[in-house]
C-alpha cells in the first residue's frame, strides 16, 4: 500500500509538470521582431517603436529604439498578422518659446516630435509578422517640420 501511494505521488508530479510545460508554450505564437530605424539617412539615436494590430482584436507590442536598433523578444513579441507601425522620437525645448515655458524647470518644458507624423500619429507604415520567419523590419523615416 505504501508503494501505491508513492507511485501516485510521482504520477501526479509528472502530470503537473506536463501541465506547466503546456502553459509555458506560446499559445499566441508570438514572434521575435527586430530591426533598424534611420531618420534622414542616419541611425535614429533614440525613440520608441510601436506595432499595433490591424485586426480588431490583437496584441500590440513595442520597444525602445537605441542607437538606431530595436528588438522585441519572442516572449513579448507579436502574433502573426498585419500591424501598423508607429515611430516616435521627441526632444525637450532647450530654449523656452514662451514666457510660460521660461517659468518651468527645464525638465518640465514641453518638447516636440522629431519624426514626421506620417510615421507615427498618421502612420503609413505597416508590416506582416509571419510565423517561424525571420521578422526583421528596417524603417527609413523623415524628420518633422517644426
Amino acid at each position: 500500500m505504501h508503494q501505491a501511494l508513492r507511485f501516485s505521488f510521482w504520477q501526479l508530479t509528472a502530470i503537473g509538470m506536463l501541465l506547466l510545460a503546456g502553459c509555458a508554450d506560446n499559445p499566441l505564437r508570438r514572434q521575435a521582431v527586430e530591426g533598424a530605424v534611420r531618420m534622414d539617412g542616419a541611425a535614429l539615436t533614440g525613440g520608441n517603436i510601436e506595432f499595433v494590430p490591424q485586426a480588431p482584436q490583437g496584441v500590440s507590442s513595442g520597444a525602445a529604439i537605441v542607437e538606431g536598433r530595436y528588438s522585441i523578444e519572442a516572449a513579448k513579441g507579436l502574433p502573426p498578422g498585419d500591424y501598423l507601425v508607429r515611430i516616435f522620437s521627441s526632444t525637450k525645448s532647450e530654449v523656452p518659446r514662451t514666457p510660460e515655458e521660461a517659468a518651468l524647470p527645464a525638465d518640465h518644458r514641453p518638447g516636440w516630435e522629431l519624426v514626421d507624423a506620417r510615421f507615427n500619429t498618421a502612420t503609413t507604415l505597416s508590416v506582416e509578422v509571419r510565423p517561424d520567419a525571420n521578422n526583421v523590419f528596417d524603417f527609413d523615416v523623415e524628420s518633422a517640420d517644426r
